[in-house]
């Protein structure tokens, strides 16, 4: 894997200006996670090709759309997707990964001690029980539930000012109906990312 590593392009497209670090900490990532994903399946992806493609990528590009955050929660990190990419990049910006499932969060404690992150804590428990904490600017959320589910989960923080960014397919948010009249109000701006798009919702 030792060619393995995100495309210049990705990089490229970044407009913010991101920590002169990024690149060899998310090059580490990458192998870590693909290293771990061998014996682990941590991301039910098929090959190194496909984690830099369809994860990592992605996340360069939604954490440079995020870049003016200063603190933000990751609902469902998984391998950290796109949370501790967006803090690797970032290294003034305050991340909370929230995972529950443990495999997951050994593998991001490993990662947060391997790159000396001082900007990102893990928490293994449900989201249902924190605390609501209004100098978060946003909460968000790669696949930890179907969009709807994200925005019952996300209601009482959304009600505090806090605002859902969830990362869709154009396909998974047709099937969701959040475009249907119900929930129109609740979407106020839609933008396209590397593949995907990120729904704010308040």
């Amino acid at each position: 894997m030792s060619g393995l590593g995100v495309p210049s392009g990705a990089w490229h497209a970044v407009n913010s200006g991101y920590a002169p670090e990024a690149k060899e900490r998310v090059d580490a990532y990458i192998h870590a996670l693909c290293a771990w994903d061998k014996v682990h399946n941590l991301t039910a992806m098929s090959g190194s090709a496909a984690i830099v493609e369809n994860l990592v990528v992605p996340s360069i590009g939604i954490a440079d759309k995020l870049s003016g955050h200063t603190s933000l929660i990751d609902l469902g990190s998984g391998a950290g997707i796109p949370g501790l990419v967006a803090a690797m990049m970032f290294d003034k910006q305050q991340w909370l990964l929230v995972e529950r499932v443990k495999k997951k969060t050994v593998f991001l404690k490993r990662m947060v001690h391997q790159l000396a992150l001082k900007n990102v804590r893990i928490l293994a428990d449900d989201f249902r029980g924190i605390t609501i904490d209004t100098t978060v600017d946003g909460i968000v959320s790669r696949g930890s539930a179907k969009l709807l589910d994200q925005i019952e989960l996300t209601r009482a923080w959304r009600a505090s000012g806090v605002p859902l960014y969830s990362i869709q397919t154009e396909k998974s948010l047709d099937e969701s109906g959040v475009r249907a009249q119900c929930l129109r109000q609740e979407i106020s701006g839609v933008f396209s990312g590397p593949g995907l798009v990120l729904v704010k919702v308040l």
